[in-house]
């Protein structure tokens, strides 16, 4: 198997929508971070060398061959587990109770769970599509449920309960792509949905540390008691952001001549760069902004919803439904924590979102999707081609490592 697959490719099936409609995404919150950003902080110098290293990433990733990328899955599997683990370690790094970023020298701070995500993504396709002739088996599925466990549960240690439920969602939205039998699939879901229920109810117990940190417990009790006076200090931080996006009205205040930052509500509402720049986008921009910015995430999922239709195998469409599912998941918990919908729990909108982590992390998802979509011409199964040393995933029956 070859790096690249340039006689599947084909110039006119070239993802070109796609790539414009992050880049979009990308120049609105460069935007936005420059309006609302600390000087201090360079975060505005910082988000432009991110996108312009981004850029080049899709590019140089989406004429990568996914299969060649796949090929390494249980490598991949293994760095992604390595690096989960590094932020348990000297080198970790923690602001206050949550411990997710590694520190590296000369060149700062690097959050794993943005990179687990791709990683997760290809990893599990891969191993879909190892198992694909025995799904359905309960000690398959059973397998491939553990599989992706180990990564999720390492998130939720960091902790990081928005990542957590995003994968989580993800890896069901995989299983019920992979045409999983509903007998199997139900029965599996019900018993999530009492699982989930009982997690919810032992959290919730007095001293319980173990799953779910202190103050976690108390934004969901907050979010469940909105207008309760004993939780403002909790509340603040999204009701700045809910006034924030009551106030950009119908066209927002970009060409206002209040834009000054002093003016601004969204400018005091703490990760207004990252996990809250929903309601900066609804301030400045306003109603129609928001719907500008939703729209190009919509359009993104609806694409790989699309490249997951027509790709060229299994595989491919695994991966296809694993990214767009990771985009919608993040744009709904983004826009639904700062709308106040959702309890406080952070994460990026994907694309527009301060972070280099972040960025790297869209990037690679974003150039395997297009090169999915480049191949969906491709007719032949790719199981007479090595997917791993040698031999196909559909075809090795040896030991997963």
């Amino acid at each position: 198997m070859h790096i690249f697959n340039f006689k599947a490719y084909s110039l006119k099936d070239y993802k070109f929508p796609l790539f414009i409609a992050a880049l979009c995404l990308n120049l609105i919150g460069l935007r936005i971070i420059g309006i609302v950003q600390d000087p201090v902080d360079r975060l505005y110098e910082k988000q432009i060398f991110g996108i312009l290293v981004s850029v080049f990433v899709v590019i140089a990733v989406s004429i990568i061959d996914y299969h060649f990328i796949a090929k390494f899955f249980i490598i991949l599997y293994i760095i992604n587990i390595g690096l989960l683990l590094l932020v348990f370690s000297p080198i970790g790094h923690a602001y206050y109770d949550a411990r997710r970023w590694i520190d590296i020298p000369k060149l700062g701070q690097l959050q794993p769970s943005e990179f687990s995500k791709f990683l997760i993504v290809i990893t599990m396709a891969a191993f879909f599509n190892h198992y694909k002739d025995k799904l359905g088996r309960l000690r398959t599925d059973i397998w491939l449920a553990a599989l992706a466990a180990v990564p999720v549960l390492l998130v939720l240690l960091e902790p990081d309960l928005s990542t957590t439920i995003v994968l989580t969602v993800t890896f069901i939205c995989m299983a019920y792509a992979s045409e999983i039998p509903y007998k199997i699939v139900l029965p599996t879901l019900l018993i999530m949905v009492m699982l989930v229920a009982g997690i919810m109810w032992y959290v919730m117990q007095p001293g319980e540390k173990i799953l779910i940190k202190d103050y976690q417990i108390d934004r969901f009790i907050a979010f469940l008691h909105p207008d309760d006076p004993a939780y403002a200090d909790l509340n603040w931080q999204q009701n700045l952001a809910v006034r924030a996006i009551l106030h950009g009205g119908l066209f927002g205040r970009m060409f206002s001549s209040t834009i000054l930052k002093e003016s601004l509500n969204c400018s005091i509402i703490p990760a207004i760069e990252s996990d809250f720049i929903f309601s900066a986008v609804a301030e400045i921009f306003g109603f129609a902004g928001c719907g500008i910015v939703l729209g190009l995430e919509l359009f993104i999922v609806i694409k790989g919803i699309k490249i997951a239709r027509k790709a060229p195998d299994f595989l491919g469409r695994m991966i296809a439904i694993g990214i767009s599912s990771i985009v919608a998941l993040q744009t709904i918990v983004n826009v639904g924590v700062s709308a106040m919908l959702l309890p406080n729990t952070g994460i990026p909108l994907p694309f527009m979102s301060s972070g280099l982590s972040a960025l790297m992390g869209n990037s690679l998802m974003l150039g395997v999707l297009m090169n999915v979509g480049l191949q969906h011409k491709v007719k032949e199964e790719s199981n007479g081609e090595s997917l791993f040393y040698g031999m196909s995933l559909g075809s090795y029956k040896g030991p997963l490592y």
